[in-house]
This record gives structure tokens, sequence and C-alpha cells, in this order.
């Protein structure tokens, strides 16, 4: 459930600052394609679904739409704010009245892939493949991650590139 809540809130971990200067072609301004990262969030729910004592179904797919819901709502910002990977190697995310910068989220490019990361080991990190205007990204997980909650790797994240 904890890697279930660190997917939905990936917005948050990609709020941030502090990394060595990078200058490759991420830098630049990104959209999350909302309805992409939406199919993906359903699926990752039903798989957990899956695992779940019948029980705790009902109360757990009540809070995992609420979620949803309030990433999708505009007035929160969540799946409308802009990303934007500063050449300095620090992410920033753009969205209401002014640009906001959390403490601890960076980004690096090796080759063809990029990785969005924070300073908290707890965060779930993101790590794709950069195909021109297009970022393809999935959760970092270790082997415990991987092995408790497997239906993380489900998660889907594909950033496309404003002009």
């Amino acid at each position: 459930m904890k890697s279930i809540k660190q997917g939905a809130v990936l917005l948050l971990v990609l709020l941030g600052c502090a990394s060595p200067a990078f200058a490759g072609p991420p830098a630049g301004r990104w959209r999350i394609d909302a309805d992409i990262w939406e199919n993906s969030f359903n699926a990752m729910a039903e798989e957990m679904f899956k695992t779940l004592p019948e029980d705790q179904r009902d109360e757990t797919r009540m809070a995992m739409e609420s979620q949803l819901e309030q990433l999708k709502d505009p007035e929160a910002g969540g799946l409308a704010r802009i990303i934007a990977f500063e050449p300095d190697g620090t992410v920033s995310v753009e969205g209401g009245d002014d640009q906001v910068i959390a403490e601890g989220s960076h980004w690096e490019e090796t080759g063809k892939t990029i990785k969005i990361a924070t300073d908290d080991p707890t965060d779930l990190a993101f790590a794709g493949a950069v195909e021109g205007d297009t970022i393809d990204m999935h959760p970092v997980l270790d082997a415990d991650a991987a092995a408790e909650a497997p239906w993380s790797r489900d998660l889907h994240l594909v950033l496309r590139r404003i002009r």
C-alpha cells in the first residue's frame, strides 16, 4: 500500500531542487499525459486489489479513487501542472499562481535515459527513455519494493515536451 501511495503522489516527488549542472536535451518544459497516467493508475490499482483481502478492497478502492480525482482536479494543479527540467539539474513544477519548487528533487540524464528522484530514499523515483518530444517513465524499484508491491511496475508516466 505504501508504494501505491507513493506512486499516486508522484507529482509531489517531481517538485524540487539541488543537483549538479546538466544541459542535455531533456532540459525544458514538459506536461504529463493525463490519459496515460489515469489508465496506468487504474490498471495498477486493479492489480493491487487482487492481492487484498476482500474486506479491504472497497475502502482501498474509494481512497485510491479519491487520490486520482484530486490529481485530476484543475484547481489543485496535479496532472495539469507543467514539469520543468532545469538546466542545473533541478526539477520545478509550474502551476497555479506561481512556480513551485520543493527541496530535494532532481533529474539526471545518462544517454537516452532520464531519472527523476528526490533526496528522500523513501520517495519513489522514476526513470525512462527520452525519444524526441516524449519521455516514457516507470518506477525505479529495488528488489524489496518489487516483491512487496509487484503491481507498482505497472505505473506508467509519459511526459510530452511543450513547444
